[in-house]
């Protein structure tokens, strides 16, 4: 039986399961994407080390997460999914690192952000 309030380990414990349900609800209830065990370990690092594409995307989605976070062997999710050769999770976390730097370089709009000029058809 799940608690009526989420904390930062249901996210964790998602993330490990590959379980997209739950981390939604933790997420949504307001659970740091950045919440960590007692290693340093992020839902995102878990995701890579387990080439779990479904949690990765939907961590990736939220704004606040932590692409670069080392854990307490300076780690990051990058480094992991690199190391472990989980290419789409790698991949996944390269071009949004990317996106994130454009954004940031670029000061891009809203708008832009919610739809880049390739999800238009131009």
């Amino acid at each position: 039986m799940r608690d009526n309030k989420p904390n930062k380990f249901h996210l964790l414990e998602a993330a490990h399961q590959g379980d997209v349900v739950l981390a939604k609800w933790a997420l949504f209830s307001g659970v740091d994407a950045n919440s960590t065990d007692r290693y340093g370990v992020t839902a995102l690092h878990t995701a890579a080390l387990k080439d779990s594409v479904s949690i990765a995307k939907l961590l990736l989605t939220v704004p606040q997460t932590d692409l670069e976070k080392p854990d307490m062997a300076g780690n990051t999710p990058l480094d992991l999914a690199r190391r472990f050769d989980c290419k789409k999770v790698a991949r996944m976390i390269k071009d949004e690192m990317c996106k994130r730097e454009r954004i940031r370089r670029n000061g891009a709009r809203r708008w832009d952000t919610l739809f880049p000029k390739s999800d238009l058809g131009s």
